[in-house]
């Protein structure tokens, strides 16, 4: 068994013992499908401010992991793009936008069987 396998098969334990259904929306074509198993990583709230005062907001960011095999709604697999959307069961909506210096999307090992979704509540 090779290092790319063990991830491969932490992934898939990571998403059946960790995850949770949510309905990913695809932001080009709207097309929404289920993900069994996304996985909730960081969730730090950020507070934001303009700086002549004007807007004081608290940003509710939500990390989420999943296998890409998972981002299928029938055309094959495809990776994630910035206006995507994840709901979860309580009917909060996060939209993938890049944060902190990162992209939206990216693995998150280097053998690629997790993406790492950063994601922003929006509803």
């Amino acid at each position: 068994m090779s290092l790319a396998d063990d991830f491969a098969s932490l992934a898939d334990d990571l998403a059946l013992h960790a995850g949770e259904p949510v309905t990913y929306t695809r932001g080009d074509n709207g097309v929404s499908f289920t993900i069994a198993g996304a996985v909730r990583e960081r969730a730090t709230p950020q507070r934001q401010a303009l700086a002549d005062g004007r807007v004081d907001f608290t940003e509710r960011p939500q990390d989420w992991c999943v296998r890409p095999q998972d981002l299928d709604y029938g055309a094959g697999p495809f990776e994630p793009a910035r206006g995507d959307r994840i709901t979860d069961a309580a009917g909060r909506v996060y939209e993938l936008i890049p944060r902190d210096g990162e992209p939206e999307a990216r693995p998150s090992d280097p053998y690629g069987k997790l993406w790492r979704l950063r994601t922003v509540r929006v509803a």
